[in-house]
């Protein structure tokens, strides 16, 4: 498990980058590992971060928006050959139908697809969104038209069950805490 960056009290937003390895528990990577003029994301947090894989050879990392400090995010980074020993962070030049600067889209990599799914969040305006894309590993985004979608929210859960299920669960909207969950069958969103 990889966590990167996030806010105690505001102004604290980080930027380190933290990897868990079970019984030998959590390593700060930016400060242990990694040299302090690594290339590595700016500060945020609320940022959508998925990986293909547990960490090791071949494994990438994606992360994509998020609040900085005074603005939001719409920049894509890899984080390729992660592990408790370190990785190289690269920041991607994306194409396609890039998603507007966001923060808290649900976001996670499909097996079934060989994508990463990116589902909702808020825009710069605070408008709550319902919006789908697709992300390739070639890093070519495709904004998905599914004829039935969750409603608006940020903060939401989503996961791959690593064969063919993708779900979405929960998130906020403005009035009140979600507790609905949606199956993406791989051109829309079904409600469970």
């Amino acid at each position: 498990v990889a966590l990167f960056g996030g806010i105690s009290e505001f102004p604290w937003i980080y930027q380190d980058l933290w990897f868990y390895a079970g019984a030998s528990g959590w390593t700060n990577l930016i400060s242990t590992t990694l040299t302090p003029t690594m290339t590595s994301p700016p500060v945020r947090y609320n940022g959508a971060f998925a990986s293909n894989a547990a960490g090791g050879a071949g494994t990438t990392a994606v992360l994509f928006g998020g609040q900085g400090y005074s603005n939001l995010l719409n920049d894509l980074w890899t984080l390729t050959s992660f592990s408790s020993s370190g990785g190289t962070w690269t920041q991607q030049t994306a194409t396609g139908n890039i998603p507007s600067c966001r923060s808290g889209a649900a976001f996670c990599w499909s097996n079934t697809n060989s994508v990463y799914y990116l589902f909702g969040g808020q825009d710069s305006s605070g408008n709550l969104l319902n919006d789908t894309y697709s992300l390739s590993t070639s890093w070519v985004w495709t904004k998905l038209t599914p004829t039935n979608s969750p409603s608006v929210r940020t903060g939401a859960m989503m996961a791959s069950d690593g064969s063919t299920q993708t779900l979405l669960f929960g998130g906020r909207n403005s009035k009140l805490n979600l507790q609905d969950t949606f199956l993406w069958n791989g051109t829309t969103w079904v409600q469970q």
